[in-house]
């Protein structure tokens, strides 16, 4: 089979220096073609048109490599099947159906696609973008968990949150993020998307044998926890996860009723997450990067003289410490926080690694960026080792037509009492007497200095949409951006939002699982890559390390300036 044939020029390669055993050759072309020479294996399975040239650099691959990179690419997504290329070039096994739904049927980039593929010779930039993915088992449209290829009879169990946590790390993602609500209430209300069933420091400590690169982003509360039990337990995530684990650090906006309280006040909850964290950090550094000594002689596992009490008494905690954990081989686990209020606001500048946003407007999010890290530098931090994250909804496709079908597919899917449901608790109103066509009467809204900033944004959209409008919109991405759109322009306007200081990277909202998060790691990630703007392979080793946030010396003496405040407090 000759895939490939669009001109006599192609029929003979011309000469070219070898690469020997790598099965590379490169010519240099004296115009510009559209393709490249044919090459034909010696096996009698297939014959592949190999070349392609992009400006006047001609890039052919031997057949052997090119198999075996193709059936590399395969076993990386969908590692359970034995992929091998049959006559017709396409895999003559894989699994069940379209970007990893249900039932049978064949690979969708036979493998003349994959070479008629625009190569882009972008060389790598020296800014990485970071991305992370919302790990929401129902998918992160809210009733996702209905369409017809979903895994919903798998929500729940390990099977489904694994193999999630295992695509990411082949797509070469940072970091799974899991978030959490200590309430039920989200089942109730029809809120799937944010309803906890994967309880967060459990889930990653399972996931740590299923993965070996990809960062672990659990969430527990400041305001139903205690500093020592938190930090004993990402302490241990990140030792037994050789440096991967990251504390999403959030204080609660439910849940109170199962722990026998009344919600706190925010600036009250925000106070005691200051300190909060300010004790965890040092508990994080309790242990000298050389404590453990294994000396058999005297007897002694590690050097007590190297282990330090933080003696630290404040306003809502008395913690002497240390912790019985050795030191992270990151330093410390990173630190993610995502509120968006003034406190948020405060708490993430002086604390966060990582910073989750909610900025749909790419004029907003270049001003959010621009101001948060000002602050960060005015607190002696180094905004560069601060990652702002907005997230995103990609709805894509081969084609346009078929992003488009995907996104009404999942928009059919919605059920309209949890939709009315979602509006109502978002917003805080009835809308029981509306029609699909009305628009919320803005008298119904109500400032409410407890409310979450995303409040507000809904209130301005209630203005410009209709209640099936506003439906579809807080079912998508409850004010993150959506895009429908094929993979190259997706990619693009996100390269856009990166080159802009819009954002340093994205946290990714995937619309339904699998099949959603696959067409995004199947073909928007490999189109950065291609860009130069996300990596190709995982390099150095912990999460810090492979994300650029390695902990500064100055951060660290900062920290250990504070012990003698509070031991003499």
């Amino acid at each position: 089979m000759l895939v490939s044939r669009p001109s006599a020029a192609a029929d003979t390669p011309r000469s070219a220096p070898s690469c020997g055993a790598t099965g590379a050759t490169a010519t240099i072309g004296a115009r510009s073609i559209a393709a490249a020479s044919a090459i034909v294996t010696t096996t009698s399975t297939i014959r592949v048109v190999a070349g392609r040239e992009v400006g006047n650099t001609l890039v052919t691959l031997c057949p052997a490599h090119l198999i075996a990179a193709s059936r590399r690419n395969a076993r990386r997504r969908h590692p359970r099947s034995s992929p091998s290329i049959g006559q017709n070039g396409r895999w003559s096994a894989r699994p069940p159906a379209l970007y990893g739904g249900r039932g049978p049927g064949t690979y969708p980039r036979p493998i003349e696609a994959w070479l008629r593929r625009p190569i882009r010779m972008t060389p790598r930039t020296n800014r990485q973008m970071t991305l992370t993915f919302f790990m929401t088992a129902f998918g992160y449209h809210n009733d996702a968990w209905m369409h017809p290829r979903s895994n919903a009879e798998e929500i729940g169990k390990l099977s489904l949150i694994r193999e999630m946590a295992q695509a990411a790390e082949r797509a070469k993602l940072d970091a799974v993020f899991i978030a959490d609500s200590v309430s039920a209430h989200p089942l109730w209300r029809g809120a799937y998307r944010g309803a906890s069933v994967y309880e967060p420091v459990v889930t990653l400590a399972a996931l740590i044998g299923y993965t070996e690169k990809i960062g672990l982003i659990g969430t527990q509360s400041t305001t139903f926890n205690e500093p020592y039990t938190v930090a004993r337990q990402f302490a241990e995530l990140d030792v037994l996860s050789d440096g991967r684990a990251a504390w999403n650090i959030v204080t609660a906006i439910n849940g109170n009723e199962n722990y026998g309280r009344e919600l706190p006040p925010k600036d009250w909850r925000y106070d005691r997450a200051t300190e909060f964290v300010d004790v965890v950090k040092k508990l994080w550094d309790s242990w000298d990067r050389d404590a453990i000594i294994n000396d058999h002689e005297r007897g002694r596992w590690v050097d007590t003289e190297r282990m330090h009490r933080i003696n630290h008494v404040g306003e809502h905690f008395r913690v002497e410490g240390p912790l019985a954990i050795p030191r992270s081989p990151q330093e410390r686990p990173v630190l993610v926080q995502a509120g968006q209020s003034p406190a948020g606001l405060e708490l993430g500048t002086s604390v966060a690694d990582l910073v989750y946003a909610v900025q749909p407007e790419f004029g907003n999010a270049v001003e959010f960026y621009r101001t948060f890290k000002e602050r960060v530098a005015a607190k002696g931090r180094n905004p560069e080792k601060v990652r702002i994250l907005p997230g995103i909804m990609p709805i894509t496709g081969r084609t346009q037509k078929e992003a488009e079908e995907f996104a009404k597919e999942l928009e059919d899917s919605m059920h309209p009492g949890n939709s009315r449901a979602l509006i109502e608790g978002f917003l805080g109103i009835d809308i029981s007497d509306l029609e699909m066509t009305d628009r919320i009467p803005q008298e119904r809204f109500i400032d409410d200095p407890e409310r979450i900033e995303r409040y507000k944004l809904f209130r301005d959209l209630a203005k410009e949409l209709s209640v099936r409008d506003l439906m579809v919109h807080i079912a998508r991405a409850v004010g993150h951006r959506v895009m429908i759109a094929t993979p190259d322009k997706i990619a693009e306007s996100m390269i856009e939002w990166f080159e802009g200081r819009a954002c340093d990277g994205f946290n990714l909202n995937m619309p339904s699982i699998p099949e959603g998060m696959n067409r995004v790691f199947d073909l928007v990630v490999p189109e950065l890559q291609e860009r130069g703007f996300f990596r190709a392979e995982y390099e150095g080793d912990t999460f810090r390390e492979r994300s650029g946030l390695e902990v500064e010396e100055d951060d660290l003496q900062r920290l250990r300036a504070t012990y003698r405040t509070y031991a003499t407090a």
